[in-house]
């Protein structure tokens, strides 16, 4: 405990000296600092129903907040309290508040950081509270802090859950988007092949038919006609018949004659009967040995099918086994990242204020244990930072960030600048947002409030549109990861028209 000591005269007249830790504390401040802190009770219920009312805003569920949205939030009650708690009174001001990043709407990340500047506002207070011995005050606002911070976990789940429901419909919708390119690939292919099998049958056909012309016109010359010779009884008949003649025996001749007559018309058709069989059976024989080599083709064709049908069944199983595995990967990544951002809700903020407990209760018994006018001159150091001596983070003072949000002016109290830098050079009391904005916005920006990283392009790397990403980077994080699997969609392909096309010879516009 911090005491200090204030010399006043009593009623009879004499010195007395009091130990009261209240005494340095101006009864303004005091009362500044309880009806700051009467306004926050009922925080946790009062950001509960801005909840609702910013879900009912978003409609489309986008997880963005424009100026439009705004106003439906800033109806009904919720103006109240929205005014009672952070003195912001108009959506324009609201919107010049938490959007820090000046793209005009507020992100997930940004409307969460509403109900968190409202949590580290009440931190703030309650330290304020405990200082003046506020003690009630003091219980009741930190049932609201730790109910706060519980609803905001729920809150950013619900934003993250929205964005991870969203990110895998759109995986899912690229796995779709690659089967149906993979089944238009393969068609293209069948295609091809059923067109290259066409031909190669066409071609073997008009082989086939150069081939039975070919035969016909050898058939045809004389050469072949030789080939099959009359037997030879018909050769030695027709010399006895002429031999005979030539002796004049004619009655011999007359019965040759006679033999030979039907024996020739029998040969001849005899031999003619052999040509054309002969014709026939190598006629036969090319139709039978073409017949066996389309059926070979067409074995060929059909092997080469099935293959290939093989081949595409392959290719589809293990590309929905690929598109299974990352929807399988996603959703452990998702939860993954849900589990640490509600383990860090539930965890850093506590952990935090142990730590400020920790160190306040060292010093507080580090001072108790010096002696004499040491001790009291330490006391009456600390005594102008009464419960506000909390300083955490990068470049936070809670002790300033206090004296902002009741009014007062630090100027005095920083040194190096390290207000300035998160304020601006504007220190004119005279405006009311002026005045709540700064202190709102310092502890916005410098405090240690608990970062949740919701929205999508949060935490992502700035780097030159043609850079392309490193895949193999052994510190890729998991958003890293679900953003590499969903920039897998294919840009959609937009042909530029040409500027000739647009304009005439006079370069006078042409009317489409």
């Amino acid at each position: 405990m911090q005491i200090g000591m204030n010399a006043s005269k009593s009623k009879g007249g004499m010195n007395s000296v009091t130990y009261s830790t209240l005494a340095n504390v101006p009864k303004a401040k005091r009362l500044k600092i309880v009806n700051e802190s009467k306004n926050l009770l009922g925080a946790s219920k009062k950001c509960k129903d801005i909840w609702n009312s910013i879900r009912k805003a978003d409609f489309r569920k986008e997880g963005i907040l424009n100026e439009a949205n705004m106003q439906l939030v800033f109806s009904n009650k919720n103006k109240e309290y929205i005014t009672d708690m952070l003195r912001v009174s108009t959506v324009e001001d609201f919107i010049s508040l938490f959007d820090l990043d000046r793209d005009g709407f507020l992100n997930q990340d940004e409307q969460i950081s509403v109900f968190s500047l409202v949590k580290e506002k009440c931190q703030i207070l309650c330290e304020e509270l405990a200082a003046i011995h506020e003690y009630q005050l003091y219980k009741d606002i930190m049932k609201e802090v730790r109910a706060l911070e519980k609803d905001i976990v729920i809150y950013q789940n619900d934003l993250r859950s929205e964005i991870q429901k969203r990110q895998l419909d759109e995986y899912i919708e690229i796995g779709e988007e690659k089967l149906k390119d993979f089944h238009k690939q393969w068609e293209c292919n069948f295609e091809d092949f059923e067109r290259e099998s066409m031909n190669k049958i066409e071609e073997l056909k008009n082989q086939h038919e150069n081939e039975m012309e070919e035969l016909n016109m050898r058939l045809d010359r004389a050469v072949e006609a030789v080939k099959v010779k009359p037997k030879a009884r018909l050769k030695e008949l027709q010399t006895q018949e002429k031999l005979v003649a030539a002796n004049e025996r004619i009655e011999e001749a007359i019965n040759y004659r006679k033999e030979l007559k039907d024996f020739e018309v029998e040969e001849a058709n005899r031999v003619e009967g052999l040509r054309h069989d002969n014709a026939m059976k190598q006629r036969n024989k090319l139709l039978s040995d073409q017949k066996k080599e389309m059926l070979q083709l067409e074995s060929k064709i059909e092997t080469a099918r099935n293959n290939l049908r093989i081949k595409m069944d392959k290719e589809l199983n293990t590309l929905q086994k690929e598109i299974n595995l990352h929807v399988n990967d996603i959703k452990r990544i998702q939860g993954l990242i849900s589990r640490l951002a509600v383990k860090k809700g539930e965890t850093n903020d506590e952990l935090r204020r142990n730590k400020d407990r920790a160190k306040k209760t060292m010093n507080q018994i580090k001072n108790a244990r010096k002696i004499g006018g040491d001790a009291e001159r330490t006391m009456k150091n600390t005594l102008v930072t009464t419960g506000a001596t909390i300083t955490a983070g990068h470049g936070f003072n809670a002790a300033a960030a206090s004296t902002l949000l009741l009014g007062g002016n630090v100027r005095n109290m920083m040194t190096g600048g390290m207000l300035s830098s998160s304020l601006g050079n504007t220190s004119s009391s005279g405006n009311n947002f002026a005045n709540q904005a700064r202190p709102l916005k310092y502890i916005l920006t410098q405090a240690p409030i608990c970062k949740f990283d919701i929205s999508a392009n949060s935490g992502q790397e700035k780097r030159p549109i043609n850079k392309e990403e490193d895949p193999t980077k052994s510190d890729m994080d998991l958003k890293g990861k679900i953003k590499t699997l969903l920039d897998q969609r294919k840009p959609p392909t937009e042909k530029m028209p040409s500027l000739c096309e647009m304009y005439d010879d006079d370069l006078n516009l042409i009317d489409q």
